[in-house]
Formats: C-alpha cells, structure tokens, sequence
C-alpha cells in the first residue's frame, strides 16, 4: 500500500510539473508605419477591425516610440526589444547601425525576435512580409524561414495565408502606404484617414485568414505602429509624433482591457518573446506587457 501511495504522489507531481509547462502561443505582428495614437483615437468609430480586436484583447494608444520618432529606429526597436542607444540605428533610413551594436548576435545583426527563435525553436517556422525594402536591413533574414518584400498589397493576404498553413510560430506583416498618405497629404487629412480606414480592412483580412487557418484559437494578433506624425513630418519630440497604438488579443490575453502601465515600443518584442516561450538576451530592455496577459490561461 505505501508503495502504491509513492508512486501516486510521483505520478502527480510529473503531471503537475508537464502542466506548469506552458506551451508557446504563437503570434502574428501586423505592423502599420506612421498610425499615429492620436489618430487612432479619433478614427475609432471608422475602424470596425481594429474596434473588434480591442475589445477581444488588451490595448493602449498612449505606448510611446524611440526618439527619433522616425521608420527605421522604430521597427528596428520592436523587433529587437531595445533602444537606439542598444541597436545603434539612428535614422529614417538606417540599413546598418550608425552606433556600433551593443552586442552583435549570430546573424549578423543586434539579437533580434528572429534570431532568438531560431536559436531556441530551429525547427518553428517564420515569416515576414513587407513592403518598404528598409525593413529586409532590420531583420536577420537568415533566421527567417520566408521573407518576402511585397511589389503590391495583393500579394499579403495570400502569402500570410500560406504561412498559416504551415504551423507558424511568428509572422510579421508590415504596412506602410498610412506613412506615404501623411508624408504626401498631412497626418490628419482626408487621405491619411482614407489610407488608416484601408489598413483597418486589411486587419479584418489578416484576422479572417487566421480564423480560416489551422491557427485558430492558437494565435495572438497583435497591431502597432511605429510612430505617429505632425503636418507633413515627423522624427521629431512632439507626442503627436511619439504616441502610437498597441492591440493584442487571443489566447493568453485578457479581454477589453485599456492598458494603463508605461509601455515603450520595445515591450512589444519582449511581450512576443513571452507568449512564445523563448528566453529575451540579456542585453534587451524591454518588460512583458503583463497587464494584458491573462496569466490563468
């Protein structure tokens, strides 16, 4: 009988101790350039996918970017959990660091949320899809299963489609044609709210295709932007140009949740890394989100 009684006691600590292991949570980041916070707020009611996804999930408009409050930098800090000051990309246009690198990781480039799930997970499956050739330099490309630079919207949905059918662990979708409209037209004008309503629908698609896809129910869906803009500009220290919006919902995270917490760009990646059950370096600043993760779950 006491035999019995050891074994039963060994048998539930295992169990308990395969159920504490949490399994990854895949994610699909859908990045918009140049959706400024202030602008999200004031579109709301026009943004019926984005609407959705916030109240299926946690968000803030009030998350801030780096400074310069400018493309390269930023994307670069969202994939790479860190500062300029880490990264050392300094510019609109950076496709290498004007700064040497903190640390420089094994492919090439600063550690990278790429870099780190191949290191981690070599056999998951990656994808990243732009359509601004700036972010092939951000990237660590080598460590990416399928990267593509986009010719045409066309080309998005049936490429992230592709990619769910193959048990992805991370995608990212990069959209750029919001930051073209203000550039072109002015952040706030009727061309700019147009190319903002334009990316709400291609949310909506992207959501579609996950809920069509052997990833429902299994993956996060994340949206951000990468810094906001003022007249026709930005990069510079106004909030208008620094504010930007973070969206997150699926398994994981809690439900319409304003995220109140300080968050910076860089949280994004480190609150990826979590969902995805890989270790963040050392040498990365960013902190989980944990006020929108749903830690029962």
């Amino acid at each position: 009988m006491k035999i019995k009684r050891v074994f039963l006691t060994v048998g539930v600590a295992v169990c308990s101790l395969v159920s504490a292991i949490a399994a990854p949570t895949p994610v699909l980041l859908i990045g918009a350039d140049g959706f400024g916070g202030k602008m999200f707020d004031e579109y709301q009611k026009e943004l019926p996918n984005l609407t959705r996804l916030r109240q299926q999930g946690a968000s803030t408009t009030k998350m801030r970017c780096v400074l310069p409050s400018a493309s390269a930098i930023n994307w670069k800090s969202m994939l790479s959990g860190s500062p300029t000051e880490l990264h050392g990309f300094t510019t609109w246009g950076s496709r290498s660091p004007e700064i040497p690198s903190r640390e420089m990781g094994k492919y090439g480039q600063y550690p990278g949320i790429f870099g780190i799930i191949r290191d981690q997970n070599p056999q998951a499956f990656t994808a990243c899809f732009y359509d601004w050739v700036g972010i092939k330099y951000l990237v660590e490309e080598k460590a990416v299963s399928e990267s593509k630079n986009t010719k045409s919207l066309d080309e998005v949905i049936p490429l992230t489609e592709a990619a769910l059918k193959k048990q992805p662990l991370f995608i990212f979708v990069y959209l750029g044609f919001i930051d073209g409209a203000g550039h072109e037209h002015g952040w706030g004008s009727p061309e700019y709210k147009a190319a903002c309503i334009k990316t709400d629908e291609m949310v909506g698609k992207l959501m579609k295709a996950v809920e069509n896809s052997p990833m429902k129910d299994k993956m996060v869906i994340m949206f951000a932007a990468d810094h906001g803009g003022i007249n026709k500009g930005h990069g510079g220290i106004t909030l208008d140009e620094m504010r930007i919006p973070f969206v997150m919902a699926g398994p994981g995270i809690k439900k319409n949740v304003n995220i109140t917490d300080s968050t910076m760009i860089y949280d994004i990646t480190s609150t990826i890394a979590k969902l995805l059950e890989v270790k963040q370096p050392q040498v990365w600043t960013g902190r989980p989100i944990v006020q929108g993760l749903d830690e029962n779950k």
